[in-house]
């Protein structure tokens, strides 16, 4: 499943961290996603790339990650197809 890098997570607090700030204080406190509430791993960046969030995805039951605001709208497209066209049976 392909999760788009997202910049801003909640701490244990409830306060909005972006992923800059959290790279340039070294927090090592449990970060969570603000859309889905999956913890989230903080990945520094490298060759100009701006630090970034990733998510847990080891952890998180897939119906979860399935609801998160960062899930690639490819895949959120194919799953609505594949949800098109499923039939419903007619218990009549």
């Amino acid at each position: 499943m392909r999760i788009l890098n997202c910049y801003m997570a909640n701490d244990s607090k409830g306060h909005f961290v972006t992923a800059k700030e959290a790279a340039k204080h070294n927090r090592q406190d449990v970060l969570c996603c603000v859309s889905c509430g999956c913890p989230l791993t903080l990945q520094r960046g490298n060759d100009g790339q701006p630090p970034w969030f990733e998510h847990d995805q080891m952890t998180v039951a897939e119906k979860i990650l399935l609801r998160c605001t960062w899930l690639d709208p490819a895949e959120k497209e194919a799953r609505r197809l594949h949800l098109q066209g499923m039939t419903v049976p007619d218990y009549r």
